[in-house]
């Protein structure tokens, strides 16, 4: 597990992929990344950053359902893959999850914002590789979008 934030590592990643790809199971992919995270740690300082990655790591584990997989998938980067989810209940529960954060204050900064991309294995595609490749194209569309 990641050793801040509790979360599953890339490791435990890989292992419930593997798992999920091996018996079939149909998963969607979200990516979140943490909006202006570069310039919070650079204006508040490595710490407060931590606080921010623990803050949004446990809005994301308190979001999910207890079967979907939550990970931190580098740097501000997480990922959450849900097993057995369709379309509807995976992008209602990204935006269940990005209103709770831009509804929460973190001390001193104020509303902290995600940007999301989704992508469902394996109806966007049969390769792990290239459904995470257009979950992050998502993802950048979404951050441009605002």
């Amino acid at each position: 597990s990641d050793p801040l934030t509790g979360l599953f590592n890339r490791r435990g990643l890989e292992i419930f992929i593997e798992e999920m790809t091996r018996t079939q199971t149909h998963f969607a992919v979200l990516l979140i990344d943490i909006d202006y995270f570069k310039k919070i740690n650079d204006s508040y300082g490595h710490a407060q950053g931590d606080r921010i990655l623990k803050q949004v790591a446990q809005h994301i584990l308190n979001n999910f359902r207890k079967n979907d997989l939550c990970c931190r998938y580098g740097g501000e980067e997480f990922v959450v893959l849900m097993p057995q989810a369709d379309i509807e209940n995976a992008y209602k529960s990204a935006e269940r999850l990005r209103k709770k954060m831009e509804n929460t204050l973190t001390d001193g900064i104020g509303p902290i914002t995600i940007s999301i991309g989704i992508a469902f294995w394996p109806e966007t595609s049969r390769e792990v590789a290239r459904v995470f490749e257009i979950a992050d194209a998502k993802l950048y569309q979404a951050k441009i979008a605002g």
